[in-house]
């Protein structure tokens, strides 16, 4: 008799996850500022999302799965299934499209490359300016600026307020009956409220 504990399987939602995230992030793209270029905010979303949902579920295993491009069983049960929504946004369907290709064979060597080369011109600009040099970027990158969230953090009780972005040594600066509170801390999560 095996009385090791069952294993979980954890699945996940991957289109509807993609979905929130492209609403829930900023236009983020692979070149800022540039409407042409790929947008790359719902990947950076869902990531979030899955890696926090990692933290809160404990799994063994897990899997992203994604709808089936054209209709599905749904369809014939259900003529009228997703009849109300709206079309996929373009900038999303690209997105998708990227996720989902069976044949998408990405150079890694090339991506890691390339990643790396980034990584490094943020840590020289970081390394001569401090935080100051990069909080621009930081700033317009920012998916809460301005928003109502709930903080939460090892060291202190949750608090609720309007994150008003970061001042010029990285401390989150948040709003919270009418005063700027500087919170610094290693260890922080913003949650929308």
């Amino acid at each position: 008799m095996n009385n090791a504990p069952p294993k979980t399987l954890l699945l996940v939602d991957g289109s509807s996850y993609l979905y929130r995230a492209f609403h829930a992030m900023p236009d983020l793209r692979a070149i800022p500022g540039d409407p042409g270029s790929a947008p790359t905010g719902a990947i950076r979303g869902m990531i979030n999302m899955l890696q926090s949902l990692r933290k809160e579920v404990p799994a063994q295993y897990a899997a992203c799965v994604f709808d089936a491009k054209g209709p599905t069983f749904r369809d014939d049960l259900y003529p009228q299934y997703k009849a109300h929504r709206s079309p996929m946004p373009d900038d999303l369907r690209a997105v998708s499209a990227a996720l989902c290709a069976p044949d998408a064979a990405a150079d890694e060597d090339a991506l890691y490359g390339a990643l790396l080369r980034e990584l490094l011109a943020v840590l020289e600009s970081f390394a001569t300016g401090g935080f100051a040099a990069i909080l621009p970027q930081w700033t317009a990158r920012h998916a809460f600026q301005d928003a109502a969230v709930n903080l939460l953090s090892d060291f202190a009780p949750p608090r609720a307020g309007i994150c008003r972005g970061a001042d010029h040594d990285g401390a989150l600066l948040l709003e919270t009956d009418g005063r700027i509170e500087r919170v610094l801390s290693g260890e922080v999560s913003l949650r929308a409220a």
